[in-house]
This record gives C-alpha cells, sequence and structure tokens, in this order.
C-alpha cells in the first residue's frame, strides 16, 4: 500500500497572458489540503501583467510555506504543449498535475486524486470530474458517471481515452504517474492545438490502469479569446502537421488499431473544422481525402464520412463500425 503523504505531486502551469485569472489560481494551489506539493509555474512569455503578478505573489509568501514553489522562464513563446513539456522536465514529485492558468481547483483536489491512488497503488492515471460555467453543459460530472473506480483492462481504458465524452478529453485534473511520461515518452506535441486529443491517443496506446476519483475537483473557465473560442490564424499548418503525424502513426496497423487511430482523428478533424475558416476547411477535407486513400475497407468509408458530416453523425458510424466487428476493445492490441 502507498503511504498517501508520501507521494510529492507537482502541479504544472503554463502561464500565458493570464493576468485576470492567474491570482485565482495559484491561491486555489496554495490552499490544498495536501501538503507535499510541488507548484511548477512555466512563464510562456506573455505580453501582460501575469508574471509580475506571479512573482509578487511569491515574494508576499501568501501560500503554505510546505509546498515549494519552481518558476521557470522560456526563452520565448512556445505554446502550451511547450510549456507542459519544461514543467515535466522540470518536475520532482513522482505524479504531475497539469492545471490551466485560467483554472482552479478545489481545496481537496489533490488530497481526494491522492486518496484514490493511495488506495489504487498500480494507478498510472488517476481520473476526476469537473465543474463547468454554468453556461457550459458537460457530460463529465464523476458524482453522476457509471464510472468504475479502477479498470486494468487496457482494452476498456483506451475506448474511454478515445471517446471523451466517456470521461473528458483534456488531460487537466489527472494524476499522471511521470515515469508513466518518461518511459513511454508522452511529451506533447508542439505546434498544434488541441494537443490534449493528440496526447490522448499517444497515451491510449500505454496505460494499462487507472483509476477514478467519484469527486468534481476542477473549476474551468471558458475565455472569449481562449484557443477553442478564436479562429486560430496558424490554422492550415497546425492542421497539415497533426493530419501528417497521424498519418505516420496510422501506418501498418490492423483494423482494430485502426479503430483507434479513426476515432481520434474524428475528433480532431471536428474541431479543427469548427473553429478554423472556410478556405482552411478545403484545405484540411482534401488531407483527410488523402489519408483514406491509403486505408482500406470500412475505415476508409469511416474517414471519408467524417469529411462531410457532422462529428456525432460520423462517431455514430465509426463505433457503429467497429462494434459490429469487434465485441470488446480489450481484444484488441496496443498500437505500437
Amino acid at each position: 500500500m502507498v503511504d498517501c503523504r508520501k507521494i510529492k505531486v507537482s502541479i504544472i502551469i503554463p502561464v500565458y497572458n493570464v493576468e485576470d485569472y492567474i491570482i485565482n489560481c495559484l491561491d486555489s494551489c496554495a490552499k490544498q489540503t495536501y501538503d507535499n506539493i510541488e507548484i511548477v509555474i512555466v512563464d510562456d512569455c506573455g505580453n501582460d501583467n501575469s508574471m509580475f503578478l506571479v512573482n509578487n505573489w511569491v515574494k508576499m509568501k501568501n501560500y503554505d510555506l510546505s509546498k515549494s514553489i519552481k518558476i521557470i522562464n522560456s526563452e520565448k513563446n512556445k505554446g502550451l504543449s511547450a510549456a507542459r513539456n519544461i514543467g515535466i522536465k522540470n518536475s520532482s514529485g513522482e505524479f504531475v498535475y497539469f492545471l490551466d492558468s485560467d483554472d482552479w481547483i478545489t481545496e481537496d483536489c489533490i488530497e481526494s486524486l491522492v486518496s484514490t491512488l493511495n488506495t489504487y497503488p498500480k494507478s498510472e492515471i488517476v481520473f476526476a470530474g469537473t465543474i463547468p460555467p454554468l453556461t457550459v453543459k458537460r457530460n463529465d460530472d464523476y458524482t453522476k458517471l457509471d464510472l468504475p473506480s479502477y479498470s486494468d483492462n487496457p482494452g476498456w481504458i483506451r475506448r474511454r481515452l478515445l471517446k471523451p465524452s466517456s470521461i473528458g478529453i483534456e488531460v487537466w485534473n489527472r494524476l499522471i504517474k511521470k515515469d508513466f511520461i518518461l518511459k513511454n515518452n508522452l511529451f506533447f506535441v508542439e505546434g498544434i492545438i488541441y494537443e490534449d486529443t493528440a496526447w490522448n491517443f499517444d497515451c491510449s496506446k500505454y496505460i494499462s490502469v487507472g483509476s477514478f476519483c467519484k469527486k468534481n475537483t476542477y473549476h474551468y473557465t471558458v475565455r472569449e479569446n481562449g484557443i477553442v473560442n478564436k479562429t486560430n490564424k496558424n490554422a492550415e499548418l497546425k492542421a497539415s502537421k497533426i493530419v501528417k503525424m497521424l498519418q505516420t502513426k496510422a501506418s501498418h496497423l490492423n483494423d482494430c488499431q485502426l479503430y483507434h487511430y479513426i476515432a481520434l482523428w474524428n475528433e480532431l478533424y471536428a474541431y479543427y473544422l469548427e473553429y478554423i475558416e472556410s478556405p482552411y476547411r478545403v484545405t484540411l477535407q482534401k488531407l483527410i481525402r488523402n489519408i483514406a486513400k491509403e486505408i482500406s475497407g470500412p475505415t476508409k468509408y469511416a474517414i471519408l464520412l467524417s469529411s462531410y458530416m457532422n462529428k456525432r453523425t460520423a462517431n455514430w458510424i465509426i463505433f457503429n463500425w467497429y462494434f459490429s466487428k469487434y465485441n470488446k476493445l480489450g481484444a484488441c492490441n496496443p498500437i505500437k
């Protein structure tokens, strides 16, 4: 049995243009009922007063001194993925926890997740639920979802990771074993948006044990100028990059493994299609169809269909095709 109080958790907080939110975020970390915490703040070189506020907050010692604080300064703005990777490499905890700097966590957040880990010490990831703004509807209320407390069925966990409506697609609010990240080289792909979706795809190849904290411990903020709420000027370039990345990873996969690929791809495609401007949509659709030419069987048609219809309909077709062919995902070998 793991001693709950001896596990060190590194909370990784990338900071970029969040002057209206960062103090609330840091205060929520300072108020954690769990003491063995390291707060890793990564300065991603924004152009507002965020880091001035951070440094002043640290200088004023507005936090429990039993919690250590580490500030990492980037040379230039590199984006969320790079900032998270920097945080991982500079963390010293056995487990890491990603927290976006415009969000905040409940006072018992880390203690609750570590308590779950203490009960299921073989967990590579501990998942928990979120508390959205009143204007946002989500279905990852962990007090209501019919989830087990623990699973050591790799196929079942992969299915949940690749079907985001099951447990939530975001990487934040998960207690992740650092050795699991390092051993499997699970660093974030840099230079893309929706990096959490790509990370889930890679994670699904390797994860074998996960547990679920039946609490909602994470408050997230929806900002008008957030990444998912504005057109990205580099959308075409980033779409091309992630398509090529996934195209490479999809080579030499059997039908069962291709299910994982298309489930992820459909999520990525739907997100890009929703948030990029019309000229870029045409480019993205062409890229999708080029991929489809290289894949045979029903998966090819699922990809083609996903380029023409909404995500819900495409997902319905993909999942029904998959489950008509395979009774359970656990029979599928991991993607190599």
